[in-house]
């Protein structure tokens, strides 16, 4: 199943950061797709009706979001980049992700001490072990 642009917000973070900071755009796109080990060859090639890919409008919407928020920038023409901000977030997260004794479902907003009051609110529930939806806790 494609993961949604609320999952795809965290790796595509760490991709730039992982990154130095910056990167170009199908750069971005191959490093968020380590993130999802579930996504099958027909959801990478998956075509919208205007003929464009699925996958990386999905990312580019998330990108979007992200800029929108503050948190991403351009750098040039076709070069994505993490803001302060968008570095302040990301540490934020993994730290909460990190520290929680429950595992996050990254389907849902993470709560209101962790992010900004427009984000609060969420689904937590207890996991034996492992990661949540392939999303990795590390910068």
């Amino acid at each position: 199943m494609m993961p949604t642009q609320k999952e795809i917000d965290l790796p595509l973070l760490q991709t730039l950061v992982a990154s130095g900071g910056k990167a170009p755009a199908r750069d971005v796109y191959t490093g968020v797709e380590k993130f999802f080990p579930q996504l099958t060859e027909a959801d990478r090639s998956e075509l919208l009706p205007t003929d464009g890919n699925r996958w990386t409008n999905r990312i580019q919407w998330t990108r979007q979001a992200l800029v929108d928020r503050g948190e991403l920038t351009n750098a040039g023409r076709g070069i994505w980049a993490i803001t302060e901000k968008g570095k302040a977030r990301l540490e934020r997260e993994l730290k909460f992700l990190r520290d929680s004794p429950v595992s996050h479902d990254p389907t849902e907003p993470l709560p209101s001490e962790a992010l900004s009051s427009s984000d609060a609110g969420g689904q937590f529930h207890r996991k034996s072990r492992g990661t949540s939806r392939g999303l990795r806790c590390s910068i």
